[in-house]
């Protein structure tokens, strides 16, 4: 099990919703966790899938003799790399002239309080004011990268846990224990996968709410400027400051 670092992509379009984050139509940075290139995050992999790329079952194999039977552990194959994927806005300027039906995915609710604004064309302009849009853009990138910070230690507490016990596991199982039903069942009882993977996403599910709650360190605030007849509007996002969150310990973690 390796963990690769991050890569960061600067490609989220503010006016192409089909780029930007699963369900958040104003995301305007992600990132997702993915293993051997694989998107850990999301529908795209089925529950069971994630579990045996993140945490596979050793391989043994069934033996019988005239003592009963056994589990014995033979050369495991393959390997896990694991990677941060950051994506951000596109590089600056963001403006672009979009229907005002458009807008409304954009903007949503945020659209309803001008006045003047419900048909036609609308010249749009995101900027971060004061604050350059390249300042911004790296703003971005920095709150992803503490994302990136907390998948890394997931990886080193739950994973690196996981490969040590792998590797702990002896040769043979007795034949006791698997006297009924097959080696992968038993070392699936003894491993306790799913606990581990529970484990791991609720953790990850604090962290990320933490961060990205409404009014929470990486929600940026949105103050929006129209011209008369709402066919020019200026949107200035404000960042909010960065702390670097206190964590627990990274230490490899077994379940009880």
């Amino acid at each position: 099990m390796f963990y690769e670092g991050f890569n960061i992509h600067r490609d989220i379009d503010l006016f192409d919703p089909t780029t930007a984050p699963a369900g958040r139509p104003l995301g305007l940075g992600h990132t997702e966790m993915v293993a051997n290139g694989l998107p850990i995050q999301g529908e795209g992999i089925a529950p069971r899938d994630k579990l045996d790329l993140l945490f596979p079952l050793p391989n043994y194999t069934k033996s019988y003799s005239v003592s009963g039977a056994e589990c014995i552990k033979s050369e495991s194959e393959g390997s896990l790399n694991i990677a941060s994927n950051i994506r951000v806005l596109q590089n600056p300027p963001w403006a672009a002239i979009v229907s005002h039906g458009e807008l409304v995915k954009i903007l949503g609710g945020r659209l309803a309080k001008e006045p003047g604004c419900s048909t036609g064309n609308v010249d749009v302009t995101f900027t971060a004011g004061d604050f350059d849009d390249a300042g911004f853009q790296q703003w971005l990138i920095n709150a992803e990268m503490q994302h990136a910070s907390d998948q890394e230690c997931l990886v080193k507490k739950y994973l690196k846990g996981y490969e040590n016990d792998v590797n702990a596991l002896p040769s043979t199982i007795p034949a006791g224990y698997v006297w009924f039903g097959d080696c992968n069942a038993r070392l699936d009882e003894r491993l306790k996968r799913a606990e581990r993977w529970n484990a791991m996403i609720d953790e990850r599910r604090n962290w990320v709410r933490e961060l990205d709650r409404e009014g929470g360190p990486h929600t940026p605030t949105f103050r929006i400027d129209t011209h008369p007849g709402c066919a020019k509007i200026i949107v200035t996002m404000n960042k909010q400051s960065l702390e670097q969150p206190q964590r627990g310990s990274c230490n490899p973690w077994s379940p009880p």
